[in-house]
């Protein structure tokens, strides 16, 4: 989550990194790079287009602008099934909500000016049900920090 320096909440304007939603945002935004690019649509792509009953790229424009940020989080369960089935696009995704995540965890640390090695818990659905971000949230605290005990 992102404070200010008064302690009130901006995360969910600002940040979210690591949630369903930046997940599944974040599908959304392959979409149209893909579409965009001219290049041929991947599996996530054609697999979240269906789930929205959406023929083509460009009618996700509507759904986006009026869903609100937990129907927007509904997808990521289909990146989750997709980068299970390797899907490139979806493993991507997925790793760099854990590398976000870890970034987010590593400021802090900084931050907090400590020099020993820490526990860190691990919380929130993603985080502790997603095995690809979850993973990659430990493979960079391990190679970043000396965070030498990581409770799951």
């Amino acid at each position: 989550m992102v404070y200010t320096r008064d302690d009130r909440r901006v995360g969910p304007y600002l940040g979210d990194e690591g949630s369903g939603y930046q997940i599944a945002l974040e599908a959304f935004k392959r979409m149209t790079l893909e579409e965009d690019s001219g290049w041929v649509q991947s599996e996530l792509t054609q697999t979240i287009l269906r789930a929205l009953h959406a023929d083509q790229v460009y009618d996700i424009k509507g759904f986006i602008y009026s869903a609100n940020k937990g129907e927007i989080a509904t997808y990521a369960p289909i990146v989750e099934e997709l980068a299970q089935a390797s899907e490139i696009n979806s493993v991507n995704i997925l790793k760099r909500a854990g590398k976000e995540l870890a970034m987010i965890t590593e400021r802090l640390y900084q931050k907090l000016g400590i020099n020993e090695p820490i526990s860190i818990g691990l919380r929130g659905s993603i985080l502790t049900k997603v095995d690809i971000v979850r993973e990659e949230f430990i493979r960079c605290l391990e190679r970043d920090l000396d965070a030498s005990k990581i409770t799951r």
